[in-house]
């Protein structure tokens, strides 16, 4: 409760030595962390894709939510935390298939 934003995957992803990189790389270069974990969560090779990151967000109200995860990122984060332990959450993930 009352984190910022939790990325995760949605299924078993395979693992990759330059997911955590290419992440950081994305957030440098000024994408939101939602952007920046669903790009490089996803893995593809030419027309299939395989992974399937998710990122849940938590903010006090459902516009709060919406602007968190459409903005939050790490290179520049909102130093106030969601307020109180109510609120909305709002998820998003890239459906490769699951477990």
């Amino acid at each position: 409760m009352r984190a910022h934003q939790g990325m995760a995957f949605h299924n078993s992803p395979d693992d990759a030595d330059d997911r955590l990189e290419e992440f950081v790389e994305n957030i440098d270069d000024g994408d939101s962390n939602k952007s920046s974990w669903l790009d490089a969560g996803e893995a593809c090779f030419v027309f299939w894709c395989w992974n399937s990151p998710s990122v849940m967000t938590f903010g006090s109200t459902s516009a709060d939510a919406n602007d968190r995860h459409s903005n939050e990122t790490m290179k520049s984060p909102r130093a106030d935390a969601p307020s109180g332990w109510g609120g909305f959450y709002v998820w998003q993930f890239i459906d490769n298939g699951g477990c």
